[in-house]
């Protein structure tokens, strides 16, 4: 069975080829078609996109609105004018009907009197007012949670690097270094049938392999004792079915933790059983 093993990851190694990263958010939830509908009617509609923001700083709210103006762009301004703007409109009205304007009838419209919250709109941030106007470049949200699990995903290469690096250290001193052979070849031939199924290899799933690594070498370590196989065989399927059952759910990000969860585990059970020697 040993041979048997290591065709199996040879079989895994040209997978990693086609092994690509991808921490895009919009791969990582798939909204229900209703709101992406309403979504889609929402833009055409207002003839904006919410994938970008505008964003307007200004001292106060009044300052704020009158700055939007300016630029032109649809947000708060188009549903609560600056008062400015509302008082340049009483009087043109006034103009219009060849009166001249009564300001004691003048009531403007604030935020406080629409029929409708326009809180998100208007973000209080230390000393100043900050608007959100769909449609822009200014605030891209998408891509920002994109770049921060970049990031994260960026610490967690690191840091299963060192936690590899620190076993094998440990391993060579206490003469068990073919315990981490195993765990090493289910993190290899799991990246490799990742790739070979065209599964972006995210933040959360680099997680899992922190698990895989710990149950691996538990795995080994027992194997390699030569009397505990149907304790480890026990162990192995609990957690298979407990953790690989997160490949069924809808939710993207946690599917794909589970599909992760059912390989490495499986590779890791099947390698340490065949590849690591019993005394």
């Amino acid at each position: 069975m040993r041979t048997v093993s290591l065709i199996i990851f040879a079989l895994t190694l040209p997978g990693l080829c086609f092994v690509r990263m991808g921490n895009d958010i919009s791969e990582f939830h798939r909204p229900h078609p209703l709101m992406l509908k309403g979504e889609q009617a929402m833009a055409e509609a207002t003839g904006v996109s919410a994938a970008g923001f505008t964003l307007t700083r200004a001292a106060n709210l009044q300052a704020a609105l009158e700055a939007e103006e300016l630029k032109g762009v649809w947000g708060l301004s188009s549903i609560v004018p600056s008062l400015r703007r509302q008082r340049e409109n009483f009087e043109l009205a006034a103009g219009f009907a060849g009166n001249s304007p009564d300001y004691s009838r003048f009531d403007p419209v604030t935020i406080d009197n629409i029929p409708f919250p326009v809180g998100s709109m208007c973000i209080p941030v230390d000393d100043e007012i900050i608007l959100l106007s769909p449609g822009g470049v200014d605030f891209r949200p998408q891509q920002a949670l994109t770049d921060i699990f970049d990031t994260l995903a960026q610490e967690t290469y690191w840091l299963l690097a060192a936690s590899i690096a620190v076993l094998l250290c440990g391993l060579t001193c206490l003469g068990a270094l073919n315990l981490l052979v195993p765990v090493f070849m289910a993190i290899v031939s799991t990246l490799g049938v990742l790739g070979y199924l065209g599964f972006p290899v995210n933040f959360f799933q680099l997680l899992v392999f922190f698990v895989v690594i710990g149950l691996g070498m538990d795995y080994a370590i027992f194997h390699r004792s030569g009397n505990a196989a149907r304790t480890v065989l026990a162990s192995f399927l609990t957690s298979l079915v407990g953790l690989g059952m997160l490949g069924v759910t809808s939710f993207q990000v946690t599917r794909s933790m589970g599909i992760t969860f059912a390989l490495g585990l499986s590779f890791a059970y099947f390698y340490s059983r065949h590849v690591v020697s019993s005394k």
